[in-house]
């Protein structure tokens, strides 16, 4: 008997999650205006459990994310993309490098692309430069908030980290080599924006 109530209870655990990942492929951004307030909370309570569980992927993220931003939950938000450096940091030796390219507990790029398009530049650069994506930060920076000062700073730090040490990131480059790399994609327009500098 017991046995027969776990298989139901694992079904439709499983048939939750292919409906909720169905309803995510729907346009996500659109998904929330036709519910309201009170089901929207549910829906990102449960979204939220998704991801707790590892069972969340990209649209998963990406519907989670709009929830936050429809419901104006800031707080919340940054709860969520916080998480991963708050349990890495808990669970890792002091020995190891703070700012270490672990994996986040969600898609990267989309939460990135999620954030920027709804206008939570913050928290987009934050993930940007906490994962070491620095293309993605120079673009936050440079794009969406117009601080050509902060990316030419966040460029020199760079090289002055890519001469300190040899780390190479995910795609087997140097942080100097990242810093050549953004000079050459950005250099024209940081001219441009701040010839002085």
């Amino acid at each position: 008997v017991q046995a027969s109530y776990v298989i139901r209870k694992v079904r439709f655990l499983r048939l939750r999650v292919v409906v909720l990942c169905r309803l995510a492929h729907l346009a996500s951004a659109r998904l929330p205006q036709f519910l309201d307030a009170q089901r929207l909370k549910h829906l990102t309570s449960y979204l939220q459990e998704l991801h707790s569980r590892g069972l969340a992927n990209s649209d998963i993220t990406t519907l989670l994310l709009n929830c936050y931003a429809k419901l104006a939950d800031d707080d919340a938000l940054s709860r969520f993309i916080h998480s991963s450096s708050a349990s890495s940091a808990s669970s890792s030796d002091p020995s190891t490098d703070a700012t270490a390219t672990d994996e986040p507990p969600f898609d990267l790029d989309t939460a990135i692309r999620v954030l920027r398009q709804a206008g939570y530049f913050t928290h987009a650069s934050w993930l940007a430069e906490r994962y070491r994506a620095h293309g993605l930060f120079l673009r936050i920076a440079i794009e969406d908030v117009g601080d050509c000062r902060g990316a030419l700073r966040y460029v020199r730090e760079l090289a002055r980290s890519g001469v300190a040490g040899g780390n190479k990131d995910d795609a087997g480059r140097t942080a100097a080599e990242e810093a050549r790399e953004s000079l050459k994609r950005w250099g024209g327009v940081l001219l441009a924006q701040e010839p002085e500098l």
